[in-house]
């Protein structure tokens, strides 16, 4: 994607579970782009889209990476960010940032984050004796 115009992308996750995506980034002439030392990808979870705070989980996430090949990268979305969040609709961008946080650019623009139940019921059964 490119760094001067951020894409959107809809996500759909289980929460507490591990997400792993791929994102390539490429720069203004199309070449993919690496992180230069210093950079992070930032993941940042709203809870509606005119929230310009910290987010739902009250702080910017760091997202885990690999590079798989130039440019292109495998991303780690934790448990620990799903665990926090109600099963529902979200919104979420990811930026990049420099060692203090601060935005550069958009990679992901606003998007929808919807967070699923894990599955897990429970279910209280009553006996009358």
């Amino acid at each position: 994607m490119r760094l001067d115009n951020a894409p959107k992308a809809d996500l759909i996750v289980t929460k507490g579970r591990t997400v792993e995506f791929s994102l390539t980034l490429v720069d203004a002439d199309g070449q993919p782009y690496n992180l230069q030392s210093g950079e992070k990808l930032v993941f940042n979870v709203r809870a509606n889209p005119d929230d310009n705070s910290d987010g739902v989980i009250g702080h910017p996430y760091v997202l885990s990476k690999s590079m798989v090949s130039k440019g292109t990268y495998i991303l780690t979305l934790n448990p620990s960010v799903t665990d926090l969040l109600t099963p529902g609709i979200y919104y979420y961008d990811i930026v990049l940032a420099n060692d203090n946080n601060k935005s550069i650019k958009n990679v992901i623009a606003l998007s929808e984050f919807k967070v699923e139940g894990n599955g897990v019921r429970r279910t209280d059964v009553g006996t009358d004796y």
